[in-house]
């Protein structure tokens, strides 16, 4: 009898470490769930910030045009860029970046002129080589 309780000795403590070894992957699965979904909630916070930003930005964007016209209006009055900043509680170099014309503008008081047109422009020519 003596093989006989070795074995059951054996398949009771194989059992008593199944046992222990499924408790302790199921714990773990719990924290790693946890984890998950703490994860799962920063990236969707970012996600809606990111939403927040972008629309904060075209605000910016919005307000530094209309900003930018304003300042605009003021200098063409004749008024100098440090007078302007201080009247309207700037720095200078803040109302120079502000009025600084964005690619395809002209600077301030210069005007902007078109090119002539060609007399025959191109829809003619097809027409009458057609």
């Amino acid at each position: 009898m003596r093989g006989s309780e070795l074995v059951a000795k054996t398949v009771k403590a194989t059992q008593a470490a199944l046992t222990r070894a499924r408790e302790r992957r199921v714990a773990l699965d719990a924290e790693r769930d946890a984890q998950d979904q703490r994860i799962e909630q920063a990236a969707a916070e970012v996600f809606m910030l990111l939403g927040d930003r972008s629309e904060a930005e075209a605000k910016v964007t919005t307000a530094n045009a209309g900003i930018r016209q304003a300042l605009r209006r003021v200098l063409d009055e004749g008024i100098g860029v440090d007078a302007a900043a201080k009247l309207v509680d700037l720095e200078a170099v803040e109302v120079r970046r502000l009025t600084k014309p964005s690619a395809g503008e002209a600077p301030i008081g210069v005007e902007v002129v078109s090119p002539p047109r060609a007399a025959n422009d191109g829809g003619s020519a097809v027409a009458a080589a057609g």
